[in-house]
């Protein structure tokens, strides 16, 4: 019996050794799932931390917006919409926030469960959207989407450059108010975004997301400009003219609002109406140079810097061409 009693016992000691090596098991594979779901960080940001977005529509790039700050320009040139308009169109910094506000409506969290065989068009989708941002954690985020202060100093939403970066697949609509949309760093995880936003995103028109001036470039930084149309040269600067008159001509010369965006180049005539060469008092800025050309009977093109991608209204060219024959000195 009693070797019966040890027998006994040495089973239950195997029988114990055994549930206390699964349920370890068990709490090892619970805590590697804890760490990989700690481990996935999705993005997180607020509209006033993106520093760049570029939106790739069926394959073909048509935006590009990015924060690029240079000395001595002012604070609504730091931005430049590079794709479609070069570096030269002046963004419209409250209508940018606008599509910002709407990136910021890209929450990753509503998991979509699909099957094996689900058509999300993931693997082989042309339509992305990829985003340089200010990293920012989600308490921050929910802090400042209630309008709470934050000092400039802590907040991420300050901060000049970008710390972090993600590329948004966007697939096939669900056909229940959502797009499936993956990270390109972890396709196997897909997200079910808004079918409002992801439309308001993706139909965002660059010429509404610039103001409609032909250039700009701060009046401290131009040393004299140079008028020239119809063969004769007129000239302007502060020396001269003095400060007040010489910036009231500044801004005139600068007027001429743009109307539309180029619809058929081959308009695009070699008849120079205007040129106007704004020559830079600080060596390490290049000089701006506009002209117009002769296009159709309602409209002359603007040219600045060799980019040429917009309308101006032929009267109020000739108006300028009129104030710059007064104000010559």
């Amino acid at each position: 019996m009693r070797n019966g009693y040890q027998s006994i016992a040495m089973l239950l000691l195997v029988m114990m050794a055994m549930m206390l090596g699964g349920c370890s098991g068990t709490q090892q594979i619970e805590a590697d799932t804890q760490s990989e779901t700690a481990a996935k960080s999705t993005p997180v940001y607020i509209a006033e931390g993106i520093r760049k977005v570029s939106v790739v529509d069926d394959g073909k790039e048509v935006l590009e917006i990015s924060y690029k700050p240079e000395e001595f320009e002012s604070s609504y040139e730091y931005w430049k919409i590079r794709i479609p308009y070069g570096e030269e169109a002046v963004v419209d910094t409250e209508a940018m926030l606008e599509l910002y506000h709407q990136l910021e409506c890209l929450e990753f969290q509503k998991e979509a469960e699909v099957s094996d065989d689900t058509d999300t068009n993931l693997q082989d989708t042309q339509t992305k959207i990829m985003l340089e941002f200010c990293q920012t954690n989600q308490e921050e985020r929910e802090a400042v989407l209630k309008e709470k202060a934050y000092e400039k100093t802590d907040s991420p939403s300050y901060k000049e450059k970008a710390d972090s970066e993600y590329t948004l697949l966007i697939g096939k609509n669900n056909g229940e108010g959502y797009y499936y949309t993956a990270l390109e760093s972890d396709p196997k995880t897909v997200y079910l975004m808004s079918e409002d936003t992801m439309d308001a995103i993706l139909s965002v028109q660059p010429f509404d997301l610039i103001i409609k001036v032909s250039a700009a470039a701060n009046v401290d930084t131009v040393e004299q400009v140079t008028a020239s149309m119809d063969g004769e040269e007129y000239h302007f600067n502060e020396e001269k003219m003095g400060k007040e008159s010489y910036h009231t001509v500044y801004t005139e010369l600068l007027s001429v609002l743009v109307a539309a965006e180029i619809d058929d180049e081959e308009k695009i005539s070699d008849e120079t109406l205007l040129s106007l060469h704004f020559k830079r008092n600080i060596g390490s800025l290049p000089d701006l140079n506009m002209e117009y050309h002769a296009y159709d009977e309602t409209y002359a093109s603007v040219c600045v810097n060799g980019i040429e991608k917009f309308l101006v209204k032929n009267e109020d060219l000739e108006m300028l061409k009129e104030i710059i024959k007064e104000r010559n000195l």
